[in-house]
């Protein structure tokens, strides 16, 4: 009994201390309807202008590639438009397109070779065979895509973009739906998406309301990791001798730029190259961080109007924060209320909110969609742990009375 006693408060306190998740999941909630998975290709021509590794008749060949990336999407405007960092679009020097690029030279290669020697078509095995055989003239296939970047470099192997990327949301798994491209420059690509009524972000046009960043300051990163949502905690760390500002004090340019402010995240990992959502326990959105830097929320802002674009909070935006926050407190009639409008207003988002509420690690909530059913679970709350701990305590010390009682007799 006494091993139980302990093994509880010892539980009880290890769980306390390692999962003080309610101001991230609370913050969470608010900022991730506004977050979707995105897919952006690009169809490349390549075309082989010389000789390569020393064969004359790779002269002249070309190939069609496409590259393919995924990565995240911001809503800030109800009316569609969304953002997302230019990470998200396919390039000549990405490993996954030179990777491909190798295998349909190496394929064709095979196939010319294969021919010539023995007058007829090779098998799958035979080329797969063939194309380690040229990896291993070139030491390896990380040399081959080297001198394959190289060639692309010097220009002995033309890549052309086939125009504008095609860049596809995904409201749910199987049906994802192409947005209309809308401009990239300076580190952000922005896009639309039919519909209306888009639950947002929620960026200030007023870049004097946003907080500054200080050394230490505790965020959360928020973004998509492998089509799931990923929460990191993270530390800010400004570089020596900026204010700590993630605005750009003093400018007046137009274009999107990266403040030197970077987040450390000492909890886990976090892939820098994804862009996510950087914010406070207020839900107060920092920026977004991509590639080891962020770009401050006011040069999204500046960068969304110079396109027409004004980012916006809408009434829909105000009922759903409504609703969390009710359904957070607990009041759960009041947060059917706001939410059933939520949820009859954006139908390529409601199917999501409830995803994002348990990728939050919410566990004292649940919604489930689309029958709007809001309940909290009984036999989990905040107040569980200390709960159990101070019956821990109390059954020690009922333990201890009752021991001195029978001592004495």
């Amino acid at each position: 009994m006494r091993l139980f006693v302990a093994a509880v408060i010892f539980l009880a306190f290890l769980t306390g201390n390692l999962f003080p998740q309610s101001a991230q999941e609370k913050a969470a909630m608010l900022v991730q309807p506004a977050i979707v998975n995105l897919e952006a290709t690009v169809l490349f021509t390549v075309k082989i202008n010389s000789a390569f590794l020393g064969y004359s008749e790779l002269s002249g060949r070309s190939y069609a590639i496409t590259g393919k990336k995924q990565g995240t999407g911001f809503f800030i405007n109800g009316d569609g438009y969304l953002f997302s960092s230019s990470t998200l679009i396919p390039r000549e020097n990405d490993s996954a397109f030179l990777s491909d690029l190798s295998a349909a030279i190496s394929a064709d290669l095979g196939r010319i070779e294969h021919i010539k020697m023995f007058g007829s078509e090779p098998t799958n095995s035979e080329l797969g065979a063939f194309s380690e055989y040229l990896y291993g003239l070139s030491g390896g296939k990380e040399a081959f895509l080297a001198m394959l970047s190289l060639a692309i470099a010097s220009g002995n192997v033309s890549v052309l973009s086939g125009g504008t990327p095609t860049i596809f949301a995904f409201f749910n798994e199987t049906n994802p739906e192409e947005l209309l491209f809308i401009n990239e420059s300076d580190g952000l690509v922005f896009a639309k998406a039919e519909g209306q009524n888009f639950l947002t972000l929620g960026l200030s046009n007023d870049s004097n309301n946003l907080p500054n960043i200080s050394n230490g300051d505790t965020v959360y990163i928020v973004s998509f990791n492998d089509s799931n949502f990923s929460i990191s905690t993270a530390v800010a760390s400004v570089a020596p001798g900026n204010t700590g500002s993630a605005t750009s004090s003093g400018s007046s340019s137009s274009a999107a730029s990266s403040s030197p402010v970077s987040f450390n995240n000492p909890y886990g990992s976090f892939p820098p190259y994804l862009p996510g959502i950087v914010f406070d326990s207020s839900s107060r959105v920092w920026g977004v961080s991509s590639g080891g830097s962020t770009t401050s929320s006011s040069e999204i802002v500046r960068a969304s109007n110079q396109l027409g674009i004004s980012p916006s909070k809408s009434e829909t935006d105000k009922n759903y924060e409504q609703g969390m926050i009710s359904l957070w407190d607990g009041n759960n009639p009041m947060a059917e209320f706001f939410l059933e409008d939520v949820l009859s207003d954006n139908s390529k988002q409601s199917g999501e909110i409830g995803k994002h509420l348990n990728s939050a690690r919410s566990a004292k909530l649940e919604i489930k969609i689309p029958e709007l059913s809001i309940s909290s679970l009984g036999w989990f709350s905040p107040f569980v742990i200390p709960a159990l701990a101070v019956l821990a305590g109390l059954l020690l010390i009922a333990k201890f009375v009752l021991g001195r009682r029978r001592g004495s007799h």
